[in-house]
Parts: structure tokens; sequence; C-alpha cells
């Protein structure tokens, strides 16, 4: 295992393993970029879509707190294609992300600043990653940051 910054990599060399990744989870080997989407067994059933979503979610999404201290949940790529996939996921659990272009105008970004929208993904997907689940349920001070009080 590597260890990196904000993250870690494992390498492992075997083929059965990297058959199963590719064959029957269906993820994209090389660069990602275009080539994201959802394996169609996530589909199936709601605990594989929340556990996909969360996963996708505390990779991926961010969750940001604007000057005007109002809380987002949001997911960026260059593939509308895959973000409509997952909007599509969202809509099983009643949560309505809105697809906007992204902020550099390169990409999309599915995101939400709605208090009930928030509340309906901590309640059915959340978050496992520490601090993006901190930032949805704590409240916000005057800085700009969730508190813990």
């Amino acid at each position: 295992m590597i260890k990196e910054k904000n993250y870690n990599i494992i390498s492992i060399n075997s083929a059965s393993i990297h058959a199963f990744f590719s064959k029957v989870i269906q993820l994209p080997e090389g660069k990602k970029k275009y080539k994201e989407k959802i394996p169609e067994f996530v589909f199936i059933n709601a605990e594989l879509s929340s556990n996909f979503l969360r996963g996708l979610f505390d990779s991926d999404g961010g969750v940001t707190i604007s000057k005007k201290y109002k809380k987002s949940i949001l997911l960026s790529s260059a593939n509308d294609s895959f973000l409509n996939n997952v909007s599509i996921l969202l809509k099983k659990f009643d949560i309505q992300f809105p697809m906007y272009k992204s902020g550099n105008k390169k990409g999309f970004e599915l995101r939400t600043f709605k208090r009930s929208e928030i509340e309906k993904f901590n309640k059915n997907i959340g978050f496992m990653h520490p601090i993006k689940h901190l930032r949805t349920i704590a409240p916000v001070a005057q800085t700009g940051r969730a508190t813990t009080s």
C-alpha cells in the first residue's frame, strides 16, 4: 500500500481480481474521463443503490458551505450522461439534485442547497467520510464552518 496525502493506493496484481472489477463490476480501465458508468446491477435494489451512491459521494462528492452560510452537496463530472444516471438513482430515494454547468464551464455538477434534500440524502444515503458527514449535520457558524457544540 502506498500512502498519499489524502488517500491510499493499493496495487493488486491478480488476473482474477482484475477480471472481477473489469468484467463483473464493469469498472473501466485506465483514465476514467467520459468512461464512468453505473453498473446495471446497482439499479436492482435500494440497498445496492444507496451503497453505490454513498461510496461515490464519499470519494468524489463534496460538501460546501457558501459565503452566505448555505450548505450544499455536489458531484461533478465532465460526463453528463453519468450524472443523469446518478440523478436517476437519487430519485429512487425521492432526492432531487439539479444539474448545472460547472463553474469552469468544462463539465457538469449535480448540486443541492435545499435543506430538505440534504436531510433526505443524510437519511437515505449518508456519508461515511467523517468530515463530509459532519459538514452536513453540524450547524454553520458565522465563520462558514460546521461547528460541533
